[in-house]
Order: structure tokens, then C-alpha cells, then sequence
């Protein structure tokens, strides 16, 4: 994929899709264009959280040294009535607290408009913490405070984010943004240990040295902890608990953003979507109804604030160019009886063509598989651990990364084809998020 210098704010630049759909080019794009000398994020504003998540799976294939961040949006309508999941919220407040980590903020961060569109709590209350750790003096009352005061909910056991139990011996804690809960144990009002475990199988998986607690839903009520509690779409009253809001772009500065196909269209429908959902809640309201819902420009911004926004940003925009589309699209090797050997004879025909061919595979056994299929012996198949590997291999290199992505691509400009696990094992490839490519590369390097 063509790199693309970064212009002055104000003046966007473009680069081109072969295929607006494809999330594999969307996340290259997003790999040539990250500057890893910078300390700012690179911000890619997306369609929906469908394409974010599978744009996520593919980055920790192709640049598994990336940190890469998720800002979703709320998974309800706005003015409904009920609330966000706690597992929406806590990976935004992770989010946000990570932008406020000097030391190690994330790489990259993947967000829609109907996220960034959405004010967000003030800085001040995100970068609220406490710590737990082994050794550490721990009172029960006291901490079942905190995480009241932190919006935590206390329940019988944990789920998802934003949920503890503190029972005996044991608290578990979910704390958000994390993919496990924490399970601590203390006697004699020291805490002895925390490890992560699964909350099916209650079995832990590894044990962690430190954990620093963050408001769960968002918001830290220091006067009345309990106030509003359990009460659907208090959500969608922020503005009550915190009369200043803020954006994603208080929180930090970024190096460029790099807006998604059909960028302004998204804009401008998500802002009469709110407008009409405002309008809509405001004339169904009750008569029971004590108070009436905050009028839009106090929970989101609006098209207008939103290109003001931007217009101060290095930006980039992704379009779809024709010109630029595939002849030859990667085949779908599923759909044959031995995608294997197909894939090999589609590999040696790109290869006496000159070009470079990389393959993502999930699974240690599908390289031997594909050696025997090629006929070459193991060292003729060159193992990268990401794209910048690729880029410097010679015309006529195999080529094999060790992880999931989705459907490849062709770039006949610069000779490179690419093969998703998805082109090999259509619905069978993992679609569980980027600890699935996570997995599938530490299975590579035990394996070989």
C-alpha cells in the first residue's frame, strides 16, 4: 500500500481504496500511514463497530507490536430509554484512560462518528484510580465504597465490565475495558494475590502484580455513590452528574485522522438521527415524566462543531477509486474441496508473475500443509511477523504471517497479494477479536 505524507491541518489528503468493503487495505493503509516516532495516537474514524472490530482482528496480524485501542459507541439509540451495556462503557472509559497515559498510550484508536460525535466525561474524573496489589493492606467496608463511588455495581457474581463481588475471603472484580475479570484473595486484611480467570470455568488464568481500578461506567459520584443506581438511561443524563462535558479530542492530540469511506454522509445522518430521536422522545414524553430529556447539544455534537473539529486535524480521507479496483480478486479457496492445494497452485502462478505472496495462517499445521501442497522445502517459505517485513522481500518471496485477517488483496502497482485465514476457511476463521490473532501467534512461535 502507498504511504502518504501527512499535510497541514486544514487540508486533507486521500488515499484510495480498491475496495471500500475490504478491512484488510482499510488496516494497511492504517500500518504505512502510523508514524512509530510519534507519541500521538493515529485516530481512524470508521462506518460502524462492525467494520472497527474487523479492522482491530486484522492490525494484530499485521502489526502485532501495534497497540491498538477500540472507542465504540454506545450499543443504544439515543433518548432510549434503557441503558448502554456496562461492557460498551467500560471499553470507552478504558479508552480514554489510556489516552491519558503518557508512558503508553495506544498506537492506534478505532472509533465511528456516532462515537466521537458523543461527549464524553471530563478528564478529571477518567483519570480517578486506585490500586490494588499483593502485601497491600485492604479494608472490605472501604473498598466496597470505592466501587460504589467508582459506579462498579455489587452483585452475586460477575459478568461484565463494571460488576463486583466481594464475598469471605474473595472479591472479583471486572474491571473495564479488560477481556477477564480479577479475582483477589486477602487474609487477615491483607491482600495475598490477583489473577485473571474465566468466569466460566471460574479457573484462573494468570496471575498479575498490580490493578488499577478506574471508574467503571464513566462517571465518579464522590457525594452520593448510590444516587441514580439501577435506574435505566441515567446514562443519557451525563450532563446532570457533570454540567462540563468534553470530546475524544481533549483527551488527546493525534498524529493524523484517517476518515473511513463515505466519511461526510455519516456525519451529517447521525446528526438528524439524534435531532429526530430527541424530537421523537420529546413528544412521547408522559405526563408521569418528572423531568424532560437534556435537549441534543448538551450529550452530542452536532455536524457543525464536528467539522470545526476535524477542520483543526492532519487529516486524511480513504475513497474508493475504479481505477484502482482488482481485476483478479483473491479466490475464495474455501469453496474448493482442497483449499490447501488450490491456494498452492494459485501461489506459484503469482509467483512466476513476479510478485510477492503472503499467507495468514491461524493454524501451525496449515504451513505444513501448504509446504507439501508448494513442493519446496520448509526454509523456502519465509515466516514475517507483520507488514513491514513484507514490504522489504524480494519479488517472488512466499511469505506466511502467523494470525487471522480477513478477506486478502491484490496490489498489482506494487506486486503483492495477500491472503486472509478467511479466503482459506471462509466462516470457519476466527471472528473472536484480536485476542484470537493474539493466540494464533503464540501457538506459531511455540510451534516453531
Amino acid at each position: 500500500m502507498p504511504s502518504t505524507k501527512l499535510k497541514p491541518a486544514s487540508a486533507p489528503s486521500e488515499l484510495f481504496l480498491s475496495d471500500p468493503d475490504s478491512t484488510c487495505e482499510i488496516s494497511l493503509h492504517l500500518v504505512t500511514t502510523w508514524n512509530e516516532r510519534s507519541k500521538k495516537p493515529l485516530l481512524y474514524v470508521g462506518r460502524s463497530e462492525a467494520e472497527i472490530q474487523a479492522i482491530r482482528r486484522d492490525l494484530a496480524t499485521l502489526a502485532l507490536a501495534m497497540r491498538v485501542a477500540l472507542f465504540p459507541p454506545w450499543d443504544c439509540l439515543p433518548y432510549d430509554r434503557y441503558s448502554p451495556t456496562r461492557a460498551a462503557m467500560g471499553e470507552r472509559v478504558a479508552t480514554l484512560a489510556s489516552l491519558l497515559d503518557a508512558k503508553r498510550p495506544p498506537n492506534v484508536v478505532l472509533t465511528t462518528f456516532d462515537s466521537i460525535m458523543q461527549r464524553v466525561p471530563p478528564r478529571s474524573k477518567v483519570a480517578l484510580s486506585f490500586e490494588l496489589s499483593p502485601n497491600q493492606p485492604v479494608d472490605m467496608d472501604d473498598l466496597a465504597l470505592r466501587l460504589r463511588t467508582f459506579g462498579y455495581r455489587l452483585d452475586d457474581r460477575v459478568d461484565e465490565p463494571g460488576e463486583a463481588v466481594l464475598r469471605g475471603y474473595v472479591v472479583d472484580i471486572f474491571p473495564p475495558g479488560f477481556a477477564e475479570p480479577v479475582r483477589i484473595e486477602h487474609q487477615d486484611g491483607i491482600i495475598q494475590s490477583l489473577r485473571r480467570y474465566d468466569p466460566v470455568s471460574q479457573r484462573g488464568t494468570r496471575e498479575i502484580e498490580r490493578l488499577l481500578n478506574r471508574p467503571a461506567p464513566g462517571w465518579v459520584d464522590e457525594a452520593e455513590p448510590d444516587r441514580g443506581r439501577g435506574e435505566p438511561g441515567r446514562e443519557h443524563r451525563l450532563p446532570e452528574i457533570y454540567p462540563a462535558l468534553e470530546t475524544l479530542f481533549d483527551y488527546s492530540e493525534f498524529q493524523a485522522v484517517v476518515l473511513g469511506p463515505e466519511a461526510q454522509e455519516r456525519m451529517d445522518a447521525i446528526a438528524d438521527r439524534t435531532l429526530n430521536a430527541y424530537e421523537t422522545r420529546l413528544s412521547m414524553r408522559s405526563k408521569h415524566e418528572e423531568t424532560r430529556p437534556l435537549p441534543p447539544e448538551r450529550l452530542y455534537l452536532g455536524a457543525g462543531e464536528t467539522r470545526a473539529i476535524l477542520a483543526r486535524q492532519s487529516m486524511l480521507n480513504l475513497e474508493f477509486d475504479e481505477n484502482r479496483a482488482s481485476q483478479s480478486p483473491v479466490p475464495a479457496f474455501s469453496r474448493e474441496r482442497r483449499p490447501i492445494v488450490k491456494l498452492a497452485d494459485w501461489t506459484k502462478e503469482r509467483v512466476s508473475d513476479g510478485y510477492r505472496v503472503v499467507v495468514a495462517l491461524s493454524r501451525p499445521r496449515d504451513l505444513e500443509r501448504l509446504r507439501r501442497a508448494l513442493d519446496v522445502p520448509s526454509n523456502a517459505i519465509r515466516t514475517v511477523s507483520g507488514w513491514r517485513e513484507v514490504e522489504d522481500a524480494e519479488p517472488g518471496t512466499v511469505a506466511v504471517l502467523a494470525g487471522e485477517l480477513s478477506r486478502g488483496i491484490i496490489d498489482p502497482q506494487r506486486k503483492i497479494a495477500l491472503v486472509g485465514t478467511a479466503d482459506i476457511l471462509g466462516s470457519r476463521a476466527k471472528t473472536a477479536g484480536s485476542a484470537g490473532a493474539s493466540r494464533a501467534a503464540t501457538e506459531w512461535t511455540e510451534a516453531h
